[in-house]
């Protein structure tokens, strides 16, 4: 059952996720934290754990970084720290997009700093306990499987669920 936000400006009140994504099996952690958060990219949905969730914005021009790879489009202050914010578009090798009233940037928190991800629009918070999860080795995909948590069905819509964690493992983050 998808639950429409209201608001673009949502918060979690967790500091961080409650559990994570060590997987011993395509579905390890997903059954524990069955909410996730649907954003668009182009025609494509995918989610991401609502525990990393911590602040959903409208687009605001990050100040730019030079020497960080593309996907990288500068700094935000979220929370008194500048924050790197990822373009996911290009993280995922999808074309860029240009901005309009609806991209959104979801603030994540992967436990040792925050970082900011550019989105086309977030959609909705699903539940999917209870939903048929499929291994993304299953499907084509633009996002590397070892990414990917699984492929899951919801309201008739196809959502790819990112291991957030590490589709963001990243030297150059760390280092910003």
């Amino acid at each position: 059952m998808a639950m429409q936000m209201s608001t673009h400006t949502t918060s979690n009140t967790t500091s961080g996720p409650l559990c994570s994504f060590g997987r011993s099996g395509f579905m390890a952690g997903i059954a524990s934290t069955p909410e996730f958060l649907v954003f668009r990219l182009g025609a494509e949905q995918f989610g991401v754990d609502f525990q990393y969730v911590e602040e959903i914005r409208h687009y605001s021009e990050p100040m730019p970084v030079s020497n960080v790879p593309g996907d990288i489009k500068g700094l935000l202050f979220f929370k008194g720290r500048l924050t790197p914010v990822v373009d996911m578009r290009l993280k995922l090798g999808l074309e860029p997009c240009v901005r309009d009233s609806l991209t959104d940037i979801i603030f994540v928190n992967l436990g040792e700093r925050p970082v900011g991800l550019l989105v086309d629009g977030v959609d909705s918070v699903v539940n999917l306990g209870g939903q048929t999860l499929r291994p993304a080795r299953d499907f084509m995909s633009v996002v590397d499987s070892d990414q990917i948590l699984a492929i899951a069905q919801s309201n008739g819509r196809t959502l790819t669920l990112l291991d957030i964690e590490k589709l963001l493992r990243c030297p150059e983050i760390a280092l910003i």
